[in-house]
């Protein structure tokens, strides 16, 4: 699907368990994505340059989310991300220029510049303690 320019929502089978790599990359229409909690892995750049994607629900059982996955979703404001998220990859977020509040409710690793190009007085919010999060 990636590069359809026209397609503006997604709900994902509860078969799947991995979206891939590149799989919705700059689908600049698409604002809605309903992902099962069948999935356990978002992909490198799965979701890169979605620029009008701002309704997003990760749910429980994802435990992984690729470098770059969500890379440019301009419109994204709020994003929680569940108990089951362990991996957080370099620049999974990054240029989400709206982004302003992110919950993460339970994570052991935050790659660098997993969050780069978040808006001024933006926040990240950790509950678990042991989480790391590096950025050069």
């Amino acid at each position: 699907f990636a590069g359809c320019k026209h397609l503006q929502a997604v709900a994902i089978p509860r078969s799947v368990k991995r979206v891939s790599k590149h799989a919705f990359q700059w689908c600049w229409s698409l604002t809605n994505v309903l992902l099962p909690e069948s999935v356990r892995e978002i992909d490198e750049y799965a979701f890169m340059g979605c620029e009008k994607l701002e309704n997003l629900h990760i749910p429980e059982g994802v435990e992984v989310i690729g470098t770059g996955a969500f890379e440019h979703c301009h419109l994204l404001e709020k994003l929680t991300l569940p108990e089951s998220v362990k991996k957080i990859s370099a620049k999974a977020f990054n240029h989400c220029g709206r982004l302003k509040e992110v919950f993460v409710l339970g994570c052991s690793e935050i790659d660098e510049n997993a969050f780069e190009g978040m808006r001024a007085g933006a926040r990240i919010y950790i509950r678990q303690e042991e989480a790391e999060y590096e950025q050069e």
